[in-house]
């Protein structure tokens, strides 16, 4: 039975929920919209998919709204009415999910599209949100939330991991896993096709941090949002971190990049001007930049140019060998900048390198990544650390026939200057 307590609760909670999760729904809903080629989707059931996805949009826009009683709801009962309704509703969405994906495995070297699997981690979020809602009303839930309507985390009882890492490819992933050490795959049935593997990074003979290091389901910004607010939200964690490859604006290819500021470089307004007596392109950036820790970033410029850091990364990778490999490694910090796009294009390589001269490199993910710890409403609140390594340029040349191993150097070291700063500098990533 609900009473005001409960719904305050309730209340607290879905608000903090929509907030972290609202935008990843309207995303899919848009990719729908494009999906394939201008129209919806064309795998088997695909428009039933669709049909999910607007009966969630509807019913949080038009029927919960923003909670309130009386405006959304006559009474607290009203409101215990349909939580229970539409949980039933999210409940029985898993049989055709079941369905879908039963079938579409059948066919062997068939890959689920990512619109799919996507959207049914978004669905399943919000069926774990009304289950906990139930567990509320049922007097079996014990999250406290402050005055200020902040998740403590200190007061719930959350598996503990001391350093997240997420990769969003594989690649990335096993260069990450073959450093850490008490390793072993960690099973979460969170209904998307996301990698976990339980492990410690060694510190000193009697200190390993306890680390989950995560493989996205996809790649981009959505994805990559939606799995660091998940992982921040489930878990008590120190330090979130991301590494990788990425494209860079100058350097050499395995050349480590960390951001000291990031931002979404396709964020901003197209409009059709007249210049010149003709209609041209004008793209105006809306840059709402997350900066890193500033003291950390100061104290990262003094290690890598005090410290042989670099010097260590490159012989530890001397085994890794490709044409035009350069005899030495460098770190730059500065600007850094995400898209939703791979690029390969001089065009949008120069647009992009317009928004800074500072600029270091871009990816697809890491201001997402930022983004989401950054604006995490938790106390206490992770620190995050990018540390990203050039893998191409961007240019017209990013089919380079050395890609792949371009791509495992990039990946290597980026993994081993995380691990490295770590080991020897822990206190710089609240792990004193």
């Amino acid at each position: 039975m609900i009473d005001q307590k409960k719904y305050k609760q309730i209340k607290a909670y879905y608000d903090k929920f929509i907030k972290a999760y609202y935008k990843n729904l309207k995303d899919q809903i848009q990719d729908f919209r494009f999906y394939p080629n201008g129209g919806y989707a064309n795998f088997y059931r695909g428009n039933e998919i669709v049909n999910i996805l607007n009966n969630i949009e509807g019913n949080i826009e038009e029927k919960f709204g923003s909670m309130k009683i009386p405006e959304n709801f006559v009474s607290l009962k009203s409101l215990e009415k349909n939580i229970y309704s539409f949980y039933e509703y999210l409940k029985s969405t898993e049989t055709l999910f079941e369905d879908i994906f039963s079938k579409l495995n059948i066919k062997k070297g068939y890959s689920l599209p990512s619109i799919l699997t996507g959207t049914y981690e978004t669905t399943h979020n919000f069926l774990e949100l009304f289950e906990h809602f139930i567990d509320i009303l049922k007097d079996r839930e014990n999250t406290k939330i402050d005055e200020e309507g902040i998740f403590n985390l200190k007061s719930v009882e959350k598996e503990i991991y001391e350093i997240i890492i997420i990769t969003a490819i594989y690649e990335e992933y096993i260069e990450v896993k073959n450093i850490l050490i008490d390793g072993n795959d960690k099973s979460i049935n969170d209904g998307s096709r996301t990698i976990y593997y339980e492990a410690s990074v060694g510190i000193t003979a009697n200190y390993k941090a306890k680390t989950l290091l995560v493989c996205a389901n996809q790649m981009g910004l959505t994805s990559a949002a939606n799995l660091a607010t998940k992982l921040i939200y489930r878990y008590s964690q120190k330090l979130i971190s991301m590494t990788g490859i990425a494209a860079g604006i100058s350097g050499k290819i395995g050349d480590i990049m960390i951001p000291d500021i990031l931002w979404d470089y396709g964020s901003g307004k197209n409009e059709l001007q007249e210049i010149e007596e003709s209609l041209k392109e004008k793209f105006s950036q809306y840059r709402f930049p997350v900066k890193s820790n500033q003291h950390m970033i100061g104290e990262l410029i003094r290690i890598v140019n005090e410290s042989d850091i670099n010097n260590k990364i490159y012989n530890l990778g001397n085994e890794i060998l490709f044409k035009g490999k350069s005899e030495i490694l460098s770190t730059h910090i500065g600007p850094f900048v995400s898209g939703s796009a791979v690029i390969a294009n001089d065009d949008i390589l120069k647009s992009i390198k317009e928004q800074d001269g500072k600029l270091i490199g871009f990816d697809m993910e890491a201001f997402a990544i930022a983004y989401s710890a950054h604006f995490a409403d938790i106390s206490p609140k992770p620190i995050f650390l990018i540390i990203k390594s050039i893998s191409d340029f961007g240019n017209n040349k990013k089919g380079h026939k050395d890609k792949k191993i371009h791509q495992k150097y990039a990946a290597f070291t980026s993994a081993n200057c995380l691990i490295e700063i770590i080991k020897t500098h822990p206190s710089l990533v609240n792990l004193a």
